[in-house]
């Protein structure tokens, strides 16, 4: 990759961990969300490039991470998981908690094999966080999901 691209890029995932920010001071943590979700990727054309799979699970990572521990700041219950994808910009960050309209909490990861090997690109944004990475496929490719251990399975 040429170095000026691979600056480009690198500032323009930078950019990207400061949307967080923004994102986590828009919501009420105490409400409740439906699969509210959040794409860190945005809507920029330059995301969908095989070789930013490595900072864009990275910065998905660094999302989850931050949405995580907002979450604990909560009493009532919340599950937050993120999807990785072979296409970056299908990356997301997922809220999702009880709510007064549906009963379909908590989350099951009833299609998600846990405990497979994943690509390198998802094992390097992975390292070190405690996270358990699964995998769940259709015709559209591969999902990483991400999550706490807890919450594989719950009851």
């Amino acid at each position: 990759m040429d170095h000026r691209y691979r600056k480009k890029i690198e500032r323009f995932w930078q950019r990207q961990e400061k949307r967080v920010r923004r994102h986590m001071d828009s919501i009420d943590i105490h409400g409740w969300f439906d699969y509210w979700h959040a794409h860190p990727a945005g809507l920029r054309s330059r995301r969908h490039h095989p070789e930013n799979q490595d900072l864009a699970a990275s910065t998905t990572v660094s999302w989850l991470r931050a949405f995580d521990t907002l979450a604990k700041t909560r009493t009532q219950p919340i599950q937050v998981f993120a999807t990785l994808c072979d296409d970056p910009s299908n990356n997301a960050v997922w809220l999702h908690s009880p709510s007064p309209d549906k009963a379909n909490y908590p989350h099951t990861f009833d299609r998600v094999e846990w405990g497979k090997s994943v690509p390198g690109w998802v094992a390097d944004a992975l390292e070190g966080t405690g996270f358990a990475v699964g995998t769940a496929g259709d015709e559209a490719g591969t999902l990483y999901v991400v999550c706490r251990t807890e919450m594989i399975n719950p009851v």
